[in-house]
């Protein structure tokens, strides 16, 4: 054991690339999702109050909308 960090690649370990063999694919309508989201804690007659988005996503609501102005400022894509 002396001399082998445990970090070091060895040819026991595999590599991965891509999707697990096995595994089943269920795909997910990432963009009704996201509609959903949007419309239950953005909209101004949203579902969930600004406590419950705190205890949801562990952070206030006006934080998010900072980090989120921010990062639109710096990259349009946002």
């Amino acid at each position: 054991m002396a001399g082998v960090m445990a970090c070091e690649e060895t040819e026991e370990q595999p590599q991965w690339d891509g999707s697990v063999g096995g595994h089943s694919y269920k795909p997910q309508n990432r963009k009704i999702a996201q509609e959903t989201m949007m419309n239950n804690y953005f909209n101004s007659n949203s579902v969930y109050t600004k406590e419950d988005f705190r205890h949801r996503f562990q952070m206030r609501h006006r934080v998010f909308e900072r980090l989120l102005h921010d990062v639109q400022h710096v990259n349009p894509y946002f």
